[in-house]
């Protein structure tokens, strides 16, 4: 210890200071060796991994969603019976690309069948359609830029 140097009171030893403080260090540095620290490093990797590996997996399903559903616009659908009449309804769209080139009237007379309200615009009528059918799109998020599938329900859920 320091010697008393009168009226400022004992002083710090700093020798004994900077050897605490790297038997401080040490002890700090052994604290890595605890089984429980080293568990949660194998946690923490397995965790990260499982993350990669549904990132990719997600990654591969929405291509393939992509890729599904527009294999699904040429394949054929099958007539959808009217609500109205119990009958096929006529004029129904063989393909999701047919309905695309739907217009107005057409698309019209089809509501009318599935007593599904008609919107006033054209794209909207194809939509309302399409949702009630029951046809799913995938869609751009505009912020993301990441996929989304749309459009849920159909007039077998009304039934």
């Amino acid at each position: 210890m320091v010697a008393n140097n009168g009226a400022l009171g004992p002083q710090p030893d700093f020798d004994i200071m900077a050897d605490h403080l790297s038997e401080i260090a040490e002890h700090i540095r052994r604290c890595s060796n605890i089984p429980t620290v080293q568990g949660n490093k194998v946690i923490l990797q397995a965790i990260t991994e499982m993350r990669s590996e549904l990132r990719r997996d997600i990654a591969e399903l929405r291509t393939e969603l992509r890729r599904d559903i527009n294999e699904l616009r040429t394949e054929h659908l099958s007539p959808l019976h009217s609500l109205l009449s119990n009958q096929q309804i006529p004029d129904f769209p063989e393909t999701l690309s047919d309905i695309d080139a739907l217009g107005a009237h057409p698309l019209d007379a089809l509501l009318n069948h599935l007593d599904v309200p008609s919107p006033p615009t054209v794209a909207e009528k194809r939509a309302a359609f399409k949702k009630a059918i029951g046809v799913l799109e995938m869609r751009k998020r505009r912020r993301t830029g990441s996929w989304r599938l749309v459009g849920h329900g159909s007039i077998a859920h009304r039934l």
